[in-house]
């Protein structure tokens, strides 16, 4: 999700929980470019770019981190984040993570089938909910 904020002169890259889409962005010179697909980023800057060596480590030692690409200089919104750019600069933040405290404990197999039922209703319903 892209949001630009016209009044405030500040823009909002968004991921959602999976980030099954990939979203990336250049900032330079005054100026941010951000596509879902890498190639026009790299082939529309008025310049070269590196190979980022901590992406290649990360490629080779199985996954890179998911804000960088193979390119330094431009990067990815990882999911369940958000970039936001403003005059003062670029901020990222992290807006939802999973809570390994949290655990779920239920006498029977009914009870967790239940609570997943109850869980997805929810969802389907915010996700439906006419505003």
């Amino acid at each position: 999700m892209c949001i630009w904020n016209r009044n405030q002169r500040s823009l909002i890259l968004a991921k959602d929980l999976i980030g099954t889409h990939p979203l990336y962005y250049l900032c330079s010179a005054g100026h941010v470019a951000w596509s879902t697909i890498l190639d026009p980023l790299v082939l529309l800057a008025d310049r070269s770019f590196d190979l980022d060596e901590e992406y290649l480590a990360g490629w080779l030692g199985s996954f890179p981190q998911t804000h960088l690409t193979p390119y330094s200089g431009i990067y990815a919104v990882s999911p369940s984040s958000f970039v936001s750019f403003n005059s003062r600069g670029r901020t990222v933040r992290k807006y939802w993570d999973f809570d390994p405290l949290k655990k779920i404990h239920y006498q029977k197999d009914s009870d967790y089938e239940e609570h997943f039922r109850s869980v997805f209703a929810q969802a389907v319903r915010r996700n439906t909910a006419v505003g």
